[in-house]
């Protein structure tokens, strides 16, 4: 299991964002924080997030697991030099069992630097097992309850992908 409370702040200085990766044979939850991975300076990058749950070869007391983030928010923002805007981050959320984003503050921003060129982010969500015609025991809802932004810079670019993956899906 891997629960967290505060804010982990991977900002990049002066080139692209930051990278986490988190993958736990149970359970995720992150409550009143958040990963900060946005690209401060430089045209780089917004960074890269993977949080990754119920991956039993890991051990764990449960098959499969879940991902619960409540009140927090997952920064991944491309930044700007003189002559350029970065693209947006990544966010890739994998869970054999529930996903739920929830709770006041609930904000994913994974946009490009504001002025400029830039495209959009990129965020990946699948909370089910390796067969998606077939609803089995891994098979978990998803609910997402929250503000998510993934805008081009304002010169130029795509605005963001967004790919869900789910059997079950509740409150979108």
């Amino acid at each position: 299991n891997l629960a967290m409370t505060k804010t982990v702040d991977i900002r990049g200085g002066g080139g692209d964002g930051g990278e986490f990766n988190a993958t736990v044979g149970d359970h995720i939850t992150l409550t009143n924080g958040g990963i900060n991975a946005d690209s401060s300076v430089g045209g780089g990058f917004g960074g890269f997030v993977s949080l990754d749950a119920g991956e039993d070869y890991l051990g764990g007391v449960v098959a499969g697991g879940t991902i619960d983030i409540n009140s927090a928010s997952f920064l991944m923002r491309g930044s700007a030099t003189d002559t350029f805007g970065g693209d947006g981050g990544e966010l890739d959320l994998l869970a054999l069992g529930r996903i739920r984003l929830f709770g006041a503050g609930m904000v994913i921003r994974a946009s490009a630097a504001t002025n400029f060129d830039g495209s959009g982010g990129t965020i990946s969500i699948d909370s089910g097992d390796s067969n998606p015609n077939v609803l089995r025991a891994l098979d978990g809802d998803l609910e997402i309850d929250g503000l998510i932004f993934m805008n081009s810079g304002a010169t130029g670019g795509y605005g963001g992908s967004f790919v869900l993956c789910v059997v079950r899906v509740r409150g979108c």
